[in-house]
């Protein structure tokens, strides 16, 4: 079993704030309508990051820092992910 942790430009990735939410699309940018909803800000500040177990959920962490990514609400110049054991 993997264990990982990321940061994006050297703060610590600590997983989404539950508390917190901003309207994103979730569908394509088709000719359709868009597919909006409710999704959580992510955590990134100074100190420990969140350690991620398992491969499926070091994918799920990416693809949620991707949807991120799209939607324009981070802007990181570098994101790392630290294999801590393999």
């Amino acid at each position: 079993m993997i264990h990982t942790r990321i940061f994006v430009d050297n703060l610590a990735y600590k997983g989404v704030d539950t508390e917190s939410l901003y309207s994103g699309n979730m569908g394509g940018d088709g000719w359709h309508s868009g597919n909006n909803h409710e999704i959580e800000k992510i955590i990134i500040e100074a100190g420990e990051a969140k350690q991620i177990i398992g491969i499926r959920n070091l994918k799920s962490e990416i693809e949620r820092i991707a949807r991120r990514l799209e939607h324009g609400r981070i802007k990181p110049g570098k994101i790392t992910i630290l294999f801590d054991s393999i």
